[in-house]
């Protein structure tokens, strides 16, 4: 093997290398943000469900007296 071939292989080596360890640290930002997002809406579904079951509450007590 010639000097050409080594540094097209290791060219190729390091592009592969390079673009995995930009790929993951891409997506592992992205589903941090995600992760974030999914909380918050966790959250807002729990504060809804806590507000309708103190509503519902109410109204069966109404209807009871």
């Amino acid at each position: 093997m010639d000097s050409t071939t080594l540094f097209t292989i290791s060219g190729l080596v390091l592009a592969n290398i390079g673009t995995t360890v930009l790929l993951f640290t891409w997506a592992t930002s992205h589903a941090s943000e995600d992760s974030r997002e999914s909380r918050r809406l966790i959250e807002a579904i729990h504060t809804e469900m806590k507000d309708f079951h103190g509503r519902l509450i109410s109204i069966e007590e109404r209807t009871k007296g």
